[in-house]
């Protein structure tokens, strides 16, 4: 009854005063460390390319999910709902740099080295 309360009567009798919050983004890491090691184990062994496909376009739907995710965040954000305001490039602009902020990351892009 409470969480109806917060989530649901409260706002809708005051909808000047809810406060939108966004879900934290949940995190990429994870999914290009393992498309990492994926990566690495076929170039290894070609072979095993048709094997792992499956997998690598799974990670490949979850990349594109998480920009999905990442744009909404934005929208969710800002206290917007939709396509009115006319800045899609600029959240996807802003989806695709925290991709590349993730990507250049120490050990994620580029293995590490022991020397």
């Amino acid at each position: 009854m409470a969480w109806l309360l917060q989530n649901y009567w409260i706002p809708t009798l005051n909808p000047s005063t809810a406060l939108v919050q966004a879900k934290p983004l949940r995190p990429l890491l994870p999914i290009l460390k393992q498309y990492k090691t994926l990566m690495k184990t076929i170039t290894r062994d070609a072979s095993l390319k048709n094997h792992y496909m499956p997998s690598i376009q799974a990670l490949y739907r979850d990349v594109g999910r998480w920009i999905s995710e990442a744009r909404v965040g934005t929208n969710l954000a800002a206290g917007e709902s939709g396509r009115e305001s006319g800045m899609d490039d600029v959240k996807e602009k802003w989806a695709l740099e925290r991709l590349c902020d993730a990507l250049l990351e120490k050990g994620v892009l580029v293995p590490l080295s022991k020397k």
